[in-house]
């Protein structure tokens, strides 16, 4: 009795971190069909390394655009001691920035402990996705995850208090371990802090 109690708990467990996973990805789908060009915006970047004027391969796409949210894929690229954030009158910023080297290690790792833990679901793929758009440029390139102009109508408080990479980081962690409850505080309360971010859209 005991025992089909406990698997009952640690079923009902991921079926919440499935959900809180599903949640994240389908509103990162939603936001990815919203005109980009809004005060919210932000973005993805990828900075090529060059060499004498001559940028390495082929032409490809260098920015991945977001509205009123930062998909939560992005976020397992960088750490929190990577965030550089400016708070002054006239300007406000809150970006990360970091190698490309370290991002794809990054990347893969998170898409290993992902497919080990959940599978193949969306928020797998689109990690797999970004991986695939890493291998893409120069090894000495930088990636930049910039929030834009969420720096501009998120106040002090939330912009100093964000650690949404650290949460994505925490719950990655508790996947590889095999703590689904861990992960599934970590991921509930990403989503529910994005959540209400997204929520100022409407009142913009």
């Amino acid at each position: 009795m005991m025992r089909r109690v406990l698997q009952q708990r640690r079923h009902a467990t991921r079926r919440r971190l499935l959900l809180a996973l599903r949640r994240h990805t389908a509103a990162d789908d939603a936001d990815a069909v919203r005109a980009a060009a809004r005060a919210g915006r932000t973005s993805d970047r990828l900075f090529s390394h060059t060499r004498a004027g001559v940028r390495f391969g082929a032409p490809r796409q260098h920015e991945q655009v977001s509205t009123w949210s930062v998909p939560l894929r992005w976020f397992v690229l960088v750490e929190a001691e990577e965030r550089e954030l400016v708070l002054e009158p006239g300007r406000r910023v809150l970006r990360y920035r970091t190698e490309i080297s370290k991002a794809r290690r990054r990347a893969h790792r998170a898409l290993s402990v992902l497919r080990r833990a959940v599978g193949d679901i969306p928020i797998s793929e689109a990690v797999e996705e970004s991986a695939r758009w890493l291998e893409e440029f120069h090894p000495r390139s930088v990636v930049e995850l910039d929030y834009g102009g969420l720096a501009s109508v998120l106040p002090d408080d939330d912009l100093e208090g964000d650690d949404s990479p650290t949460l994505v980081g925490d719950g990655l962690a508790a996947l590889a371990k095999g703590d689904a409850t861990a992960a599934t505080g970590a991921y509930e309360q990403l989503v529910e802090r994005w959540r209400a971010i997204q929520l100022l859209e409407r009142c913009n």
